[in-house]
């Protein structure tokens, strides 16, 4: 489902300055089509991935790497937050890298401007906290069960909420 342009364009205009789309021009007009109307865009940054300039968009939900091809329309890379177990960042002398662990396997994203890769970077991380800390509640949830302070219907209503948030 697309997104209101509006919309987009108010997210992107709180981002302006603190992050690096250079030549992702073309990718940052095709957001509205991309994004779903849950999600909320916290990072945007632009790299290099097999060979070619990609925008990696972060949101609350996934991390997404775009490309508009010159001929052959638009490919997309989706990686739900729920998905991702790490995030890695390195600066080299000019450009950096975020490489992101997904069910086991590395995904990078290179030549990201070195002054935005620590921050893209830490974005990343904070999210993946914040998902890692519905684990935890739900575990404190569990606790009550097994205590018999909390029913498990209870237990249940209150497991989809955290859950539905997190998705």
């Amino acid at each position: 489902m697309a997104v209101n342009k509006q919309i987009v364009d108010e997210q992107i205009k709180a981002l302006e300055g603190t992050f690096d789309t250079f030549g992702t021009k073309k990718e940052i007009e095709y957001l509205p089509e991309i994004l779903n109307p849950e999600e909320t865009i916290h990072a945007l940054a632009s790299g290099m991935l097999r060979g070619t300039t990609w925008l990696l968009i972060v949101t609350d939900k996934r991390v997404i790497f775009v490309d508009k091809k010159m001929v052959g329309g638009l490919e997309q890379v989706d990686f739900p937050l729920s998905r991702i177990s790490g995030v890695q960042h390195k600066q080299g002398n000019i450009k950096g890298e975020i490489t992101l662990t997904v069910e086991g396997v590395e995904q990078s994203i290179l030549n990201v401007s070195n002054k935005y890769v620590t921050k893209v970077a830490g974005v990343i991380s904070d999210l993946l906290d914040e998902r890692f800390d519905v684990a935890g509640q739900i575990e404190k949830l569990a606790d009550l069960v097994s205590r018999e302070l909390l029913t498990e219907e209870e237990f249940l209503t209150r497991k989809k909420k955290l859950l539905d948030k997190d998705v």
